[in-house]
């Protein structure tokens, strides 16, 4: 990104192209923080991390057919939250399975993955984003 000219830069691997985002024209605003952002591409959901000033994390998740770079009708509207841990550090989608990873690390050191369940949880059904999301602690922490 380049602060000065509010200029976003996304590679495109699969076809060699780099997008070039006005910030300023698409600016979207759902979390406290943002750190990470990944895609489901079944669902058109973006899930992304925010660490929440250390007041608790959570993972907004937004809906890309209505907040996207051509539509932005949904983008001024408040998307569902999901609470993880302090800190996130990450997030994963498992295209797959759909299941979405958010990996926090607490200060004080407590690492864990609050696992979501991404049929239940994404653009189009809410319905598990308010349940707690199951919490896997790292190897050091059990």
């Amino acid at each position: 990104m380049d602060q000065a000219t509010d200029t976003i830069y996304v590679v495109n691997s699969s076809n060699n192209t780099v997008s070039v985002i006005n910030g300023a024209a698409c600016s979207a605003q759902h979390g406290s923080d943002p750190v990470d952002v990944e895609v489901d591409q079944a669902t058109d959901t973006v899930y992304e991390a925010n660490w929440g000033n250390g007041a608790g994390a959570t993972v907004s998740v937004i809906n890309g057919r209505t907040c996207n770079g051509q539509v932005t009708s949904g983008c001024d509207q408040v998307p569902a939250h999901v609470r993880v841990g302090i800190g996130p550090a990450g997030i994963f989608v498992d295209q797959a399975t759909d299941t979405v990873y958010a990996a926090t690390v607490a200060p004080s050191g407590a690492e864990a993955v609050s696992v979501i369940d991404g049929t239940t949880c994404n653009a189009t059904m809410t319905s598990g984003c308010g349940k707690k999301p199951l919490l896997v602690p790292s190897a050091k922490d059990r």
